[in-house]
């Protein structure tokens, strides 16, 4: 299998070479006509994303988004896919769905029902200090309409009003129930607005969810399976620790077919300074993610300490290239023979 890095190197060959007959197709109102072998192409080199075309900056060009869709991982990657794009003229290049220009006219057909965007309330509730927003949503169809429904509606308008980093950054629940009405409510097309001036007033200040670090605890450390004597860590990617505990070490190849891997570096507590223990682990880190980054190679996603050994987590996307850019540095700071490379997912799954 290509590894990752070979994957988008070859990705954006084949854009480059195509990407004037792309802005031409646009231009004459043929984009339709482009999503057959752009879909091709996506599933070819980058299995797993969906894309999607849309204006440039100031509607000003043609952009590209590549997208996850929310799933644990994708988003790192997509955001090294975006840093290894060449300057192409007239395009723009996004990880992440962006927000739509919604007027409240928009409507989404599912099945025999229209939704719009003029019609969808919202009624948010500020979490000041998480700095978050919760929602409750209602549409006058809910009535007529299964949970399922009423959610996968809500989280269409929510992608369009926010985009996917804003939706990932600032909502942290959302409940369906009634509030027409209410005086606190109000279309769905206007939540950015809100959102915009609420941050504005209220200093609140966030990473995308990528790049923000998220500290975790470990209540009952085990010695069960590999790396279950954590105490606390931090990451990148919250999702990736939280299934890997949960299925006890046995968890699914969160990123399969991609050619990327998450793994981890793990090095006897017995090498780290008593008393010094999370400056060595950060010193092993950032040596590791510069060697990494420097060879477009992978990067540090977060790391942690536990009772019997330290760890550092990793994305790597350039197979065993990547794997001897570790070993490299891990003999540099002489732990070659005190620490071990271990996939988080379980290679029966790959």
């Amino acid at each position: 299998m290509p590894t990752f890095k070979k994957r988008v190197e070859t990705f954006w060959e084949w854009y480059s070479k195509n990407s004037a007959k792309f802005y031409a197709k646009i231009e004459a109102g043929k984009a339709a006509e482009l999503a057959k072998p752009v879909s091709e192409a996506v599933h070819k080199c980058l299995p797993g994303f969906s894309f999607v075309f849309g204006p440039g900056p100031d509607e000003q060009g043609h952009s590209f988004t590549l997208t996850g869709e929310g799933k644990p991982g994708y988003l790192l990657l997509a955001s090294y896919w975006k840093e290894q794009a060449p300057k192409i003229e007239g395009w723009t290049f996004h990880e992440a769905r962006q927000p739509s220009l919604l007027t409240g006219g928009e409507k989404i057909r599912i099945g025999e029902m229209e939704f719009g965007s003029g019609e969808l309330l919202v009624r948010p509730l500020i979490h000041e200090e998480e700095e978050l927003l919760g929602l409750d949503f209602w549409h006058p169809n809910f009535p007529d309409c299964d949970e399922n429904l009423r959610f996968t509606v809500f989280n269409l308008w929510l992608d369009e009003s926010l985009g996917e980093l804003g939706t990932n950054t600032w909502v942290g629940s959302a409940e369906c129930k009634d509030i027409t009405g209410d005086p606190q409510a109000f279309p769905i097309f206007k939540l950015k607005a809100f959102l915009d001036y609420t941050c504005k007033e209220r200093e609140w200040e966030k990473l995308p969810p990528h790049e923000a670090i998220t500290v975790y605890q470990i209540p009952e450390p085990t010695n069960e399976f590999p790396r279950s004597d954590t105490i606390a860590g931090n990451t990148r990617v919250m999702d990736l620790v939280g299934d890997f505990l949960n299925s006890k070490g046995n968890m699914a190849d969160p990123v399969p077919n991609l050619g990327a891997k998450f793994i981890y570096v793990g090095i006897d507590r017995d090498r780290f300074p008593k008393g010094d223990e999370v400056n060595f682990r950060e010193e092993i880190s950032e040596a590791l993610d510069k060697a990494l980054r420097e060879n477009r190679s992978g990067e540090m996603v977060g790391g942690a300490l536990g009772l019997s050994g330290g760890y550092v987590d990793l994305v790597i996307y350039d197979g065993n290239n990547s794997l001897k850019l570790v070993k490299q540095v891990l003999q540099q700071k002489g732990l070659a023979e005190d620490s071990f490379l271990m996939p988080f997912a379980d290679p029966k799954s790959e």
